[in-house]
């Protein structure tokens, strides 16, 4: 364990939804198993769309914080840059939650898929702590003495993680080496999202074009704040969820990115 280094990170978001919603925040500490701290990362993104405010109580990052801040692509070439060769290995809480964030925007922007093994230590601590009466990490913190903290930011939590993570190896039988380490849990891969081509109903075909050539287009889209009216925006994505298709588009009214649901797109210019 000794020859290892591992890296703790923590992503903030404008929500729960990784197909929808954006990054605003990456944290990450690069350590050693002996609390040896060797780098850090904290980085700001602009979500070149709005947080909403219910999201900004959680996490506290508002609109004006972000603005300016480097776009996703530019913060996830220096995430990527951070973390180095296969050999770290990477851990998070609830780990599945920031690996879909990251799968998803890495496939967007053409990343190579990293292929370090990451550690979730929700799994760790329901493992090593199996009568702790819930695993949130602000639970663990506390029943290990970590830290009292109510702040959300990427790097503080990306801090408790690391903390966790040594405190949760010491526990008794203490676990001292990687194979040790993945007897009592499996590491998570991150996700090779495959795009997969997506038929445009008759009548919508133009949109494929304007994200082809990205061209700036109007619409009548019934639905949004904005109601049935004619808008501006620029198209970037045409993506499936749950069976319904949404358009990813800059919106030129508010100029921020939104969705627009196919089957309320009324007209095309």
């Amino acid at each position: 364990m000794d020859d290892v280094e591992f890296i703790a990170f923590d992503l903030e978001t404008t929500g729960l939804h990784s197909t929808f919603c954006q990054i605003v925040e990456f944290g990450a500490v690069r350590f050693r198993a002996d609390g040896t701290e060797l780098d850090r990362l904290e980085q700001l993104v602009d979500p070149r769309c709005r947080i909403p405010a219910d999201v900004t109580r959680i996490h506290g990052i508002t609109d004006a914080m972000v603005q300016g801040k480097p776009p996703i692509e530019d913060a996830l070439s220096k995430f990527m840059q951070f973390l180095g060769d296969s050999d770290t290995i990477l851990m998070a809480h609830n780990a599945s939650f920031d690996i879909g964030f990251l799968s998803i925007a890495m496939n967007r922007y053409g990343t190579t898929i990293p292929a370090n093994p990451v550690v979730d230590t929700l799994d760790l601590s329901r493992c090593r702590l199996p009568r702790l009466r819930n695993h949130r990490l602000e639970t663990i913190a506390r029943h290990l003495r970590i830290s009292d903290s109510t702040e959300h930011r990427a790097l503080g939590d990306a801090l408790v993680v690391q903390s966790a993570f040594l405190k949760l190896l010491s526990q008794p039988p203490a676990i001292t080496s990687l194979d040790n380490l993945f007897s009592f849990i499996s590491p998570v891969c991150f996700e090779q999202i495959v795009s997969v081509p997506i038929n445009v109903p008759a009548g919508y075909e133009p949109l494929v074009e304007a994200i082809e050539i990205r061209q700036s287009i109007s619409i009548v889209y019934d639905g949004g704040t904005k109601g049935r009216r004619k808008r501006q925006i620029t198209p970037t994505s045409l993506i499936e969820s749950r069976g319904i298709l949404y358009l990813i588009a800059r919106c030129h009214i508010d100029d921020i990115e939104k969705h627009f649901r196919l089957d309320r797109i009324l007209e095309i210019e």
